[in-house]
């Protein structure tokens, strides 16, 4: 993750940048569209131009508090990891199915009980990262 420090860029830059990413500003305020304030999702407050921070998403548009930084971070940080363990449970699957298109035989039995058997200990994992 790359980071730039929007402290002293200039207003109208703020502004410009924001409109890149689809996003306005009446000055003050990071508007939506539809010309509605765009809301801190973790404080619950409107994000001024001036204390804005930008992360990488659709993309996330915080205020700069440390209360919203952090649990920004975290739920990237589990995203991300998420992200890993769903390709390495494709990458078991298409192993598996292999193993079973080229017939079965005991090695490819036992083969096929390992891969389960980290597929069920990494849906575990899932399970615990989202609840």
């Amino acid at each position: 993750m790359r980071v730039v420090s929007l402290v002293s860029m200039p207003v109208e830059s703020k502004v410009l940048l924001l409109k890149e990413l689809g996003y306005f500003s009446d000055g003050t305020y990071v508007l939506d569209a539809s010309g509605q304030k765009v809301y801190d999702k973790y404080i619950n407050e409107p994000i001024q131009i001036s204390n804005m921070a930008i992360f990488p998403g659709d993309p996330v548009l915080l205020d700069d508090n440390p209360l919203s930084i952090i649990h920004y971070l975290e739920e990237y940080e589990r995203s991300v990891e998420a992200e890993q363990i769903m390709a390495k449970i494709r990458i078991h699957a298409q192993e598996i199915e292999d193993i079973l298109t080229r017939g079965i035989d005991e090695r490819r039995v036992r083969e096929v009980k390992r891969q389960h058997s980290i597929i069920t200990r990494i849906k575990k994992r899932l399970t615990v990262l989202f609840s």
